[in-house]
């Protein structure tokens, strides 16, 4: 999260203050857009772990996860829209394999909820431009009911309860 926020902030600065004439900033070729991906990798092995409660798919999940990582911080000859998608799609494969293990449990209601509300949040992403730059804020908002999810299925995963509920507030 630390980065995630630093990243954003920069790029927010960057649009409100523009560097003086003949200075350079790249939103997505520096250190802060790499950390915040670096992290969402980081964060989506501890979560295929935290949700399948299975060593050797945590394995599996660390090292797609860590080739993914790698490969932000090495230089690419490619163009810029192919390394784009390679990019998305690696952060799609990641929470593929954060939601995958809700399914074999049984899970099937937070599974559906985490998909349905990713998938949302990926559609305002994809139309960031049209939205002029809301969508990807809209996308960040919208991870809140697909942590929500996760972090439910987390709880009935080592309760056995799958509702949560708050004095007066009954969720789920």
């Amino acid at each position: 999260l630390p980065w995630s926020l630093a990243y954003h902030a920069v790029c927010a600065v960057r649009k409100a203050r523009p560097l003086p004439k003949g200075m350079k900033w790249d939103p997505v070729d520096n250190k802060f857009r790499r950390l915040d991906q670096t992290w969402i990798h980081i964060s989506g092995s501890l979560m295929s772990y935290a949700l399948s409660a299975s060593i050797a798919y945590f394995a599996a999940a660390a090292l797609f996860n860590g080739v993914s990582v790698a490969n932000l911080w090495v230089k690419e000859n490619t163009n810029a829209q192919l390394a784009r998608r390679r990019r998305l799609t690696n952060v799609l494969i990641c929470t593929i394999g954060q939601v995958a293990p809700l399914f074999p449990r049984g899970d099937v209601e937070n599974g559906l909820g985490a998909i349905t509300s990713f998938l949302a949040a990926a559609g305002l992403f994809v139309v960031n431009s049209k939205l002029e730059g809301w969508g990807h804020c809209l996308f960040h908002v919208l991870l809140i009911p697909y942590m929500a999810f996760l972090c439910r299925s987390a709880v009935a995963a080592e309760t056995g309860i799958v509702t949560c509920e708050a004095p007066g507030v009954r969720f789920g």
